[in-house]
């Protein structure tokens, strides 16, 4: 209970430093902008839900974050995978209590990743099409997956919830499974998005990244 209640604290104040407000504005001014948060949030509920069960109460699934991140931003893709996680709650798929761990174990590290390396690439690497697509999408992604799945392990072992072995012989060792799927679907959805509808993309212009 008392980490329930520091993990809601800290997701609340978290999300109070993104500026409600301001993300909220942002989607009443576009309607493209809502139009994406609505389908995001549909489409993480609906994939979160697909997972795969190793031990009682240990799962993994894809996280499709890296491509929200891309398509809707860093402030407001927080919002939505949060809204998601509240919808798969609401649909007992999660208890209540496991929320603010999900998301800020498994989520939260995972958005700033992917924006930051976006940021890297932006400042050292060229403005190309190509590089948008396979170094933060493809790339970054499969980064994300082993991340998200290398700091459940560190979580897990720290509070005891499972032992060492059960952690290397579930989870570990589902790593390489994962990576290349992870890394495929972010991919091929933002190469969709970038080639035929790049307005869907708000960390993307077509005057940034094709002039060069």
């Amino acid at each position: 209970m008392t980490w329930s209640l520091v993990g809601i604290a800290l997701w609340a104040l978290l999300l109070y430093q993104l500026s409600p407000s301001w993300c909220l504005s942002q989607l009443r001014n576009s309607s493209t902008l809502s139009r994406n948060f609505a389908t995001c949030i549909a489409a993480l509920a609906v994939l979160w839900h697909l997972k795969i069960e190793l031990i009682e109460g240990l799962a993994l699934h894809f996280l499709l974050v890296t491509a929200v991140t891309l398509i809707l931003g860093f402030r407001i893709s927080c919002i939505a995978t949060s809204s998601a996680m509240l919808l798969l709650a609401a649909t007992n798929q999660i208890t209540w209590q496991q929320l603010p761990e999900h998301w800020l174990i498994h989520i939260f590290p995972i958005i700033v990743m992917s924006y930051l390396l976006l940021l890297i690439s932006r400042k050292y690497l060229p403005r190309h099409l190509f590089v948008y697509i396979f170094v933060n999408a493809f790339l970054t992604a499969a980064v994300a997956i082993a991340l998200s799945i290398g700091i459940q392990a560190l979580w897990y072992n720290l509070t005891g919830q499972y032992s060492s072995d059960q952690i290397n012989q579930y989870l570990l060792r589902m790593l390489p499974l994962m990576v290349f799927p992870e890394a495929l679907l972010n991919g091929m959805l933002i190469t969709v998005l970038a080639v035929y509808t790049p307005h869907n993309l708000c960390t993307y212009r077509d005057s940034e990244y094709l002039n060069n």
